[in-house]
């Protein structure tokens, strides 16, 4: 009965209140246009109100404030008017200009809509619908730290209904650990200090197996006089912003640390170890034959995998990288199209599934992750510059993946497969690079008098690849040798080619029977001209080498050197300490070599006329 008297009494006055009513002014202040909307607000009729000054129909107390937006003639606020019975009625006002180029006004006049009075909210208990259905958790505390109340939230949180929580510490209810004590602290501190206090906490869900991170607010609690009465906490789940977080962190962690090496299976090992155990329990790279530079795979038209890196663990269990077979590492597999495996690889995008799948079966597996598993599994494909190099699989045990997973997924594997793919091609340039370099140094010493030859190489960073060293032994007239050391700036196939170059040149001067000195001078014209002919044909004309050169003349029994660049060569004698031999850069020293254990040292002749060593 009360409620349709009130839809039948307030119809019509609820219908002109949702309407607009339109009054226009003229340059003067007057009314010249009156919509039937303003009549039914007002009460004035049109012919009423034409003529009219329009702030006659304002408040007194509000008259300042509208004539001042009339002459500017844009405003908008609330305002009160006048009534033609003389009540005021409180309207919503906005002034705009009719025409740009007139100086009419439109007034555009609504009633604001009318809410229900503050007793009506208690009459009808809408605080405490709001509190008791809010989804964040609320729980009201008593100044000694017990639970007086608490919404539906925090009932299903807890598992328990409001009487039995009543008068009990949140360490009574809960698992009395560390950071149920930092709540219970933090409710403490807020009651003794009247300050607002937070903490966050992770709490799992009942049903859920994943912990949420709930950001818990304190607030003192004060009656009307100012005296405390109780302590309130709101506890909100910020679980979607947590895990946004963690997987930007993991991102950009896989962008620092993944592909560093260079290397095609440590790549793999870096994405399991980092994947593991932020994001799943057990992570897997598969690799085909090509991202492995072999082909030794299956043959037919179905693809082959091997077991690159495993990492990961099940509650209870050995890691699995640790139980993972040795043979299973190095055993070529035949991808079965069917499987999760084939359909990342032919769909070249990554697939997700729900435990139990017959991704939880596979023989690379810990026991513990058997078929009764209830979480998830996600498979993508490593696809870089438009080639698939294999497959990353993530499992967990009892945790579901979600889409967020899934993206985050599809981005490590791109990550990943282009550190591979770099790290592939590394490998390749410096396979080729070395086998070059092997190919251009002596197989073994010419034969020669002179000397008893020996040498070796061993490349100071194995990391920093194959570069441009050399060496040589080049029989000359007179039962004389040269030996020579050089080293081409750079590294890689380029640094190589360029040494075989430069080799060349050498022997071609020695076999000039040019002096130390004069060699270096001449050697330093080529290297000049090769420079300019690689800065037309090359992104990164870098040309350069440093060059030791030694004549040795078993008749004299003296060596002629000149270095360019280089560093000293090193004196060993029979009887004595390893001594540097140091003499300045381009300039040729003449020694004495005796043998027995004594040496001595002969002054400088023949000053080097060659340019400057460090140029080249």
């Amino acid at each position: 009965m009360h409620a349709a008297a009130a839809e039948s009494g307030g119809t019509g006055r609820n219908s002109a209140a949702n309407r607009v009513a339109v009054i226009s002014v003229d340059a003067n202040g007057r009314v010249d246009g009156w919509s039937p909307e303003a009549a039914a607000i007002l009460g004035y009729r049109e012919d009423e109100a034409i003529g009219r000054p329009v702030l006659d129909l304002v408040a007194e107390s509000q008259r300042p404030a509208t004539a001042e937006g009339l002459d500017a003639r844009r405003w908008a606020d609330r305002s009160v008017l006048r009534h033609k019975s003389g009540t005021a009625v409180q309207v919503d006002i906005v002034l705009r200009p009719a025409f740009s180029e007139e100086r009419s006004t439109l007034w555009f006049i609504s009633r604001p809509p009318e809410l229900t009075s503050h007793s009506d909210i208690d009459d009808i208990g809408l605080l405490a619908h709001a509190w008791t259905q809010s989804s964040a958790a609320i729980v009201v505390w008593s100044l000694e730290v017990r639970i007086l109340w608490a919404n539906n939230r925090t009932c299903q949180l807890f598992d328990m209904d409001v009487g039995h929580m009543r008068g009990r510490r949140l360490t009574e209810i809960l698992a009395p650990d560390e950071q149920h004590y930092a709540v219970e602290e933090e409710v403490r501190q807020a009651r003794d200090t009247g300050v607002a206090r937070s903490i966050r906490t992770y709490e799992q869900v009942p049903g859920e197996n994943r912990a949420h991170e709930w950001v818990i607010h304190i607030d003192p609690v004060r009656d009307r006089n100012g005296a405390l009465v109780a302590v309130c906490s709101m506890a909100r789940d910020n679980s979607a912003e947590f895990w946004a977080r963690q997987r930007l962190t993991l991102l950009d962690e896989a962008r620092r640390s993944i592909g560093l090496s260079l290397d095609v299976g440590r790549t793999a090992r870096e994405l399991t170890g980092l994947s593991v155990p932020d994001l799943a329990d057990i992570a897997m790279v598969h690799l085909l034959p090509q991202a492995l530079g072999t082909g030794d795979s299956a043959s037919g038209s179905r693809p082959a995998v091997r077991l690159a890196a495993m990492s990961g663990h099940v509650s209870g269990q050995v890691p699995a990288g640790h139980r993972a077979d040795r043979q299973t590492m190095t055993t070529w597999h035949v991808v079965d199209r069917c499987s999760l495996l084939g359909r990342a690889l032919s769909g070249r995008r990554a697939v997700r599934v729900d435990l139990p799948h017959e991704a939880a079966t596979w023989p690379e597996l810990p026991s513990g992750l058997g078929p009764d598993g209830h979480g998830g599994a996600i498979c993508a494909p490593l696809t870089a510059r438009g080639t698939t190099l294999g497959v990353v699989t993530f499992l967990r045990r009892e945790v579901p993946f979600d889409a967020e997973d899934l993206l985050l997924v599809e981005e490590l594997a791109d990550t990943t497969a282009m550190c591979i793919d770099n790290a592939r091609n590394y490998e390749r340039e410096h396979s080729t690079a070395l086998a070059l370099q092997q190919s251009l140094l002596p197989r073994e010493p010419p034969a020669q008098s002179a000397v008893d030859a020996a040498y070796g190489y061993r490349p100071a960073d194995l990391a920093a690849g194959v570069g441009g060293d050399w060496f040589d032994v080049i029989p000359l007239s007179g039962a004389r040798v040269a030996l020579v050391m050089g080293d081409v700036v750079g590294r890689g196939v380029r640094a190589a080619a360029t040494m075989g170059r430069l080799r060349s040149v050498v022997r071609t001067l020695a076999d000039m029977d040019l002096q130390p000195e004069e060699l270096l001078t001449s050697l330093d014209a080529m290297v000049n001209r090769m420079a300019q002919e690689t800065k037309t044909s090359a992104p990164d004309p870098e040309v350069g080498a440093s060059l030791l050169y030694a004549v040795y003349d078993p008749t004299t029994r003296r060596c002629r050197l000149a270095r360019a660049a280089h560093m000293e060569p090193l004196l060993v004698l029979r009887t004595g300490p390893v001594a540097s031999w140091t003499f300045p850069k381009g300039r040729p020293w003449d020694w004495a070599v005796f043998p027995s254990s004594r040496s001595r040292w002969s002054s400088p002749r023949n000053p080097c006329s060659c340019s400057s060593p460090t140029e080249w």
